[in-house]
């Protein structure tokens, strides 16, 4: 976060916008919508505890083609996760609809741990895949909705950092406790959780979509506290609500056809399917048996912790220049130094003599330069250069697309070990990240400082097409929303459709 947007939080606060109780009212708030992050981490590691199960007491085993599909199967459900939430959003409200997901998202934690068979893991990872795929959803909306805008950096680098601690707990369980308890305390977060989520006021935004002022009021009060000027925010997001032009589903299917609208998305597509067969999602899923494939005198689950450990640290270094650095420069050069480092790690494990430590090394250096650039980048540039006139078709579409891509990577890896090998493995690895920096890098604008309009009449040129502007969809009776006029952040504007955001890491 820059020291001038710290600088003008506080100077708001001397003006009376909001409090300082309202300011830690939404930072408490925030805090505890993270632990929907933290539980999403460790849906994602838990799967390094399935090794553990043949060592264990449990009446069953597991081969590798059981892993595969267990660990895969929760990419099956999140496949159509993201075309259901947004309606669901709609008809019953985002606090609501937290619960409904909260609940038994626990309950299938305790079903894996303590009715201990195949069908009960499966049962609980497809449940999973859809009770997380739709928190995972919502809660950048959420957020956006219920803090203000000051403080929506803050959170939203948070978030990122609840990740990775949602995996370097897990990871610390299941290097030391058998793997039914591990799943049994992975409930815990959440579980403490659930009685103060019946606390999160409805968005103000969807209470006054439906004309119930007092009741938005009221939820202002709450978040903004005393001093906030509710009224004044109240009427801004009725205004807001007004000033959105209604675009049915329909009318987002009609305007994907034009070249203006298709270029972005099929290029915003491109990046994300390219950055998804990095081995990004699958180093987290799978690191416990990569670590026994090198065949380094470590023990693996040791490593498993260092995994998260880099993970960790990556976010942190994140925060500080992501908003800093142009997407374009940091995007190439982390995916290059992810393919150099799975390179080395693989002509390290070809090595006879290569010390142990060494291509531990490299998948380190390869994890930490994920999280630098090669997973957050991808992800803001969904949101910034998707255009506005189908942001939502548009978003759902790729999301849906992009976990089936993850749901096919976690389903052939072991497949790809067998076959080919962790060495030629890692290469092929590379090879996708090289990809995703030539697609980036020839493509893609640089968005770090531009406007949602300023992108989307400008980056067709880039591939030598016509200009097409927002105010070309007048002919079509669609005009731009009031997003299109915001400047680019790295978190989402709550003025833009809800249902068409999401956050998605790609390493789920």
């Amino acid at each position: 976060m820059k020291k001038s947007e710290i600088e003008s939080l506080w100077s708001l606060m001397g003006q009376n916008v909001f409090s300082v109780a309202g300011f830690w009212r939404q930072m408490a708030l925030a805090m505890l919508l993270s632990g929907i992050i933290t539980t999403l981490g460790e849906v994602i590691t838990w799967s390094t505890v399935l090794p553990k199960v043949n060592n264990s007491t449990a009446n069953f085993d597991l081969g590798l083609v059981d892993m595969q599909w267990i660990i895969a199967s929760i990419g099956a459900t999140a496949v159509f996760v993201p075309i259901i939430t947004g309606p669901l959003m709609e008809i019953i409200g985002t606090a609501r609809l937290l619960i409904i997901c909260a609940v038994p998202t626990v309950a299938l934690w305790w079903v894996m741990a303590f009715v201990p068979s195949k069908i009960g893991l499966y049962v609980g990872r497809l449940g999973h895949g859809l009770s997380m795929g739709m928190m995972t959803t919502f809660i950048n909306p959420l957020v956006a909705e219920l803090v203000s805008p000051e403080i929506r950096g803050i959170v939203g680098a948070w978030m990122e950092i609840s990740l990775s601690l949602g995996m370097l707990y897990t990871t610390v369980l299941v290097a030391f406790l058998p793997w039914w308890l591990v799943t049994a305390l992975l409930a815990v977060p959440m579980a403490l959780s659930i009685p103060f989520y019946f606390a999160v006021p409805e968005s103000p935004y969807w209470l006054a979509k439906r004309g119930r002022d007092e009741d938005a009021l009221k939820a202002l009060r709450r978040l903004r506290g005393p001093r906030g000027r509710v009224k004044e925010e109240l009427a801004q997001i009725k205004r807001a609500n007004e000033e959105q032009p209604s675009i049915t589903v329909k009318d987002q299917f009609r305007l994907l056809k034009e070249k203006s609208n298709y270029q972005p998305f099929f290029l915003v597509l491109s990046i994300q399917l390219a950055t998804s067969f990095t081995g990004q999602g699958i180093i987290f899923e799978y690191a416990v048996i990569i670590f026994k494939e090198t065949h380094v005198d470590l023990d693996p689950f040791q490593c498993n912790i260092l995994v998260s450990v880099s993970r960790l640290l990556s976010s942190i270094v994140s925060l500080f220049i992501i908003d800093q650095v142009d997407r374009k420069p940091l995007l190439v050069v982390s995916a290059l130094a992810c393919a150099l480092s799975l390179s080395l790690s693989s002509v390290s494990m070809l090595i006879p003599q290569s010390p142990d430590w060494l291509t531990t090394t490299f998948i380190l250096v390869y994890v930490f330069m994920l999280g630098v650039g090669l997973n957050p980048v991808p992800i803001i540039a969904m949101s910034e250069i998707m255009p506005t006139p189908i942001r939502s078709v548009g978003i759902s579409i790729l999301l849906s697309i992009v976990n089936l891509s993850f749901f096919t990577g976690s389903a052939t890896f072991p497949i790809m070990i067998i076959n080919i090998g962790l060495v030629y493995s890692f290469f092929i690895f590379a090879s996708f990240a090289l990809l995703t920096a030539f697609i980036y890098w020839r493509f893609a604008p640089e968005t770090r400082g531009r406007s949602l309009a300023e992108l989307q009449n400008t980056f067709v040129k880039l591939n030598g097409a016509e200009t097409h502007t927002l105010e070309d969809n007048t002919e079509s009776n669609v005009p731009p929303t009031e997003s299109t006029n915001k400047e680019t952040t790295t978190y989402h504007d709550p003025y833009v459709s809800p249902e068409s955001l999401s956050y998605h890491d790609s390493d789920n």
